[in-house]
């Protein structure tokens, strides 16, 4: 294929800055595209950031990610073809967080697993139990000296902290309850597996439906994690997606190194091949998922700015989905 004109250069890249920017303000179903504890302010400035990298590589002339200018190309026609852009931005900020939308994924990525989560549950019951007794009209705690503790607090002040203080051993209790009923545990494990990889394989199926696949999948999730290296370098994942180096066992030369790349188009076959076969029907399932988004049954809902992933477990049919 032809490289880009320079007219169509630049309408991409208006089409990409655009494309972010009302991404960053419309950011879906709460997606971070950093930390999950980030504040909604804190990661519309980074999908920002990540924006303005992201067009400034594409834009580059100096080709270092050797792919941009099939990129370039790639998108200006996938955008031309009618492949929604805020999806491609979405599900390319998915696959580099170095987490996916499983439980278990989200609760690793801030410091959580099961025997964390227990000893916070244990801890609320326990402090339930220890706030009640200081809380006590004849016990001398903090409710007994409110008003020496804040001096100047006006009475609806101290009646309003006082009511906060009484009720909070009740929502210790409750909360502690609501740990032992969290569904960490209830989440089968094929479908834990399926939701820690299901967004890649929907970037692929998105791409594949307008006729692109692992190079376009390769190049875009190569250049997204340039954009992160270069935004935040000291940013840590769960799963890490660098390249690393590693000891070809043929070789005479034990020093001699080659490096893997997960973001290979070979890796990312291999990947994909292990999603759409780990449970018979995952393909299938999620290849109708992405035709019905993309047909006119769904085109009113894309027009006013949904996006896939939300809607995955609507646009499957789980009475009858291998998904369920």
């Amino acid at each position: 294929m032809k490289a880009l004109t320079s007219q169509q250069k630049r309408k991409l890249a208006e089409l990409m800055a655009t494309g972010f920017e009302d991404y960053a303000v419309k950011a879906p179903c709460g997606r971070h595209v950093g930390a999950l504890t980030d504040s909604t302010e804190e990661n519309r400035a980074l999908i920002s950031k990540y924006g303005k990298e992201f067009c400034r590589i594409l834009d580059t002339r100096l080709d270092a990610l050797d792919c941009v200018a099939t990129l370039q190309r790639d998108l200006f026609n996938l955008i031309k073809q009618g492949c929604p852009l805020r999806d491609i931005i979405d599900l390319t900020f998915a696959c580099t967080t170095g987490r996916g939308i499983a439980i278990s994924d989200s609760l690793e990525s801030v410091g959580f697993d099961d025997s964390n989560l227990n000893i916070v549950k244990l801890a609320c019951f326990w402090l339930e139990k220890e706030i009640t007794k200081l809380n006590a009209p004849q016990v001398p705690g903090p409710l007994f000296f409110l008003e020496k503790s804040l001096p100047g607090s006006t009475e609806e002040e101290l009646s309003q902290i006082r009511l906060d203080i009484q009720r909070l051993p009740g929502i210790l209790g409750f909360y502690g309850d609501l740990l032992r009923l969290h569904p960490r545990q209830k989440e089968a494990p094929a479908l834990d597996s399926f939701l820690r990889e299901c967004e890649l394989g929907f970037l692929y199926l998105l791409l594949s439906h307008f006729n692109r696949g692992f190079p376009t999948l390769s190049c875009l999730l190569r250049t997204m994690r340039q954009v992160r290296y270069n935004v935040t370098p000291n940013a840590h994942y769960l799963r890490p997606f660098r390249r690393v180096g590693v000891t070809r066992k043929e070789s005479s030369d034990p020093g001699v190194r080659d490096a893997r790349d997960p973001f290979s188009e070979g890796a990312l076959q291999q990947g994909l091949y292990r999603l759409f076969h780990e449970r018979i029907g995952n393909y299938m399932a999620m290849r109708i998922i992405v035709d019905r988004y993309l047909s006119d049954e769904y085109s009113d809902r894309r027009a006013q700015g949904a996006i896939l992933v939300p809607l995955m477990f609507e646009l499957a049919d789980l009475r009858s989905s291998p998904l369920s």
